[in-house]
């Protein structure tokens, strides 16, 4: 099942008490999918929503990874919270996820170009399961 702005908002509010707007988080999410979606090259890239109109339009990123969603907004949290350790610790487990969703987008990728294999073609950039992608 894909995930929301909505159902991260919700997530977001069940497990970690915040003051930020659902506006900001829904900005937030925005952004990232409009990052992730340029980064690979995705059919009408940047990805953006408009809140609150979007707010049940289905995200870019899909289970079982979508878990990014959180873990970002967590992040941004941390980051305008001025709890910068905090912010290290939730950025490094949001740029571990992203990295495992890019090198599966490169691993299909590559199945769906040659049948096997760990490099591939995504939109028009070339892309190595091995390489680091990391968007901040």
């Amino acid at each position: 099942m894909s995930k929301t702005t909505d159902d991260v908002i919700k997530e977001l509010s069940d497990q970690h008490h915040h003051t930020y707007s659902d506006e900001a988080v829904a900005g937030w999410i925005s952004t990232l999918d409009g990052d992730i979606s340029l980064h690979l090259g995705a059919a009408g890239a940047p990805i953006s929503y408009s809140w609150p109109q979007d707010r049940g339009t289905k995200l870019f990123v899909q289970a079982p990874f979508d878990n990014i969603y959180f873990l970002y907004c967590l992040a941004q949290m941390d980051f305008l919270n001025r709890d910068y350790d905090q912010y290290a610790n939730t950025h490094a487990m949001y740029n571990a996820r992203l990295d495992e969703y890019l090198k599966y987008k490169a691993r299909t990728a590559a199945d769906r170009s040659s049948g096997s294999g760990t490099a591939g073609s995504i939109g028009g950039a070339s892309i190595s399961a091995g390489e680091n992608h990391i968007i901040v």
